[in-house]
């Protein structure tokens, strides 16, 4: 289901369309740069680690989380599956043609929309009957 939007793409049925970055890279890859995106308007998303009140996996649990804010290893998780680092120095591991896939390179995050909890809490409804009407329309 998730590799619908990229096949649509393939086939011609889509010519333009919302793609995660993690989708939209591979995809100029395998089509040689026939289908390609930018990040003009994309929406920004980050991530967080969440350990639940009450968790029994004590100490391991912040060493693990301490790992993987690691900057080389978030670089090398970008190179490998095109996830944006989260930590601004593993930018600076990066070299130019790395960072244009990187959505937290400072030349692609800043053209990006805002997104996250805050903007969700505030707009999804509006954004979701918007939508509605846009597909009935």
């Amino acid at each position: 289901m998730i590799a619908d939007g990229q096949n649509a793409f393939r086939t011609g049925e889509a010519h333009v369309g919302l793609l995660l970055n993690t989708r939209a890279w591979p995809l100029k890859q395998d089509t040689k740069g026939l289908c390609d995106w930018t990040w003009n308007q994309g929406i920004s998303w980050g991530a967080c680690w969440m350990v639940p009140k009450g968790a029994t996996g004590g100490r391991s649990i912040s060493d693990f989380i301490n790992v993987s804010l690691d900057p080389a290893g978030q670089a090398e998780l970008l190179k490998t599956n095109g996830y944006g680092p989260s930590n601004p120095e593993a930018t600076k591991l990066l070299d130019a043609e790395w960072n244009k896939v990187n959505p937290g390179a400072p030349e692609n995050y800043n053209k990006m929309l805002p997104g996250g909890i805050a903007w969700y809490a505030k707009n999804a409804t509006q954004a979701r009957a918007d939508m509605a009407d846009a597909l009935a329309g």
